[in-house]
């Protein structure tokens, strides 16, 4: 039998690879190998001034994960669905055939994520355009930071302030080299794709999640035929992690 696909998850803005702490084991538990490598992005000292090494990393491992002839799982969380929507191209598994790889891309998941078209730029370069009050921008450092009374309300609204306040030391800055790249590339025209609507998020961010799957399941070519949601926060690998493993696990088993 084939070995089942591997999930390589991309944390989301602030965050290190220590957000997955409590979903990993469920799915290596289940047959799954698990990636979860650092975005450059977060917590860089000091902070990067591209997205490029977002982009190169996860290009990496998936490039090599591919070449190992391993099916792919990709996880996108908030605003890594910006990086790793250009990222992922080229990584479909017919590209991967024609390039001689057994492995490739099957499946990506946007959780809360940025799921956006070609050409997108979150805010224009200098300016804190699109940014939220509640983040902090130091225009001179190139980072945002999110203060400790914002983080429940931003990412963590399903956690008692007791855990809201274990949470705040793990959190990161993050280099304004997020918002400012464009993409150059939709992954999930190429990818079949599942979008996961965290419904007890954030009242903006909810619209917008909503708007962008809209958006895409309107625009030809697209491959988002999964849309799923729960009553959960930004953060379901972390507040519902058994949920959020079992939904993982039966998207990237699925046969169809």
């Amino acid at each position: 039998m084939s070995p089942k696909p591997t999930f390589l998850l991309i944390h989301g803005a602030w965050h290190t690879p220590h957000c997955w702490t409590r979903l990993t084991p469920l799915l290596t538990a289940a047959g799954h190998q698990v990636l979860a490598p650092q975005m450059p992005t977060s917590g860089s000292v000091p902070p990067v001034r591209t997205w490029d090494a977002d982009i190169t990393t996860i290009c990496d491992a998936v490039r090599s994960l591919a070449q190992q002839g391993r099916d792919i799982v990709v996880v996108l969380h908030s605003n890594a669905g910006i990086t790793g929507s250009t990222a992922l191209h080229g990584f479909d598994k017919a590209s991967c055939a024609a390039q001689g790889w057994s492995g490739g891309v099957v499946r990506i998941v946007y959780v809360a994520a940025f799921m956006v078209p070609e050409g997108f730029r979150h805010s224009t370069p200098g300016t804190r355009e699109n940014v939220v009050s509640e983040m902090q921008v130091d225009m001179e450092g190139f980072v945002m930071t999110v203060a400790p009374e914002h983080v429940k309300g931003l990412m963590y609204q399903d956690l008692s302030d007791e855990e809201v306040g274990e949470v705040v030391p793990t959190l990161v800055p993050q280099s304004l080299a997020s918002l400012y790249g464009t993409t150059e590339f939709a992954a999930w025209r190429s990818i079949p794709t599942t979008y996961v609507v965290t419904l007890g998020d954030a009242p903006s961010t909810l619209v917008a999640m909503r708007h962008l799957i809209k958006a895409a399941k309107e625009s030809e070519p697209n491959m988002v035929d999964t849309v799923i949601e729960e009553e959960v926060g930004h953060a379901p690998f972390w507040s519902k992690p058994e949920w959020c493993a079992r939904m993982l696990i039966e998207q990237a088993e699925r046969k169809d």
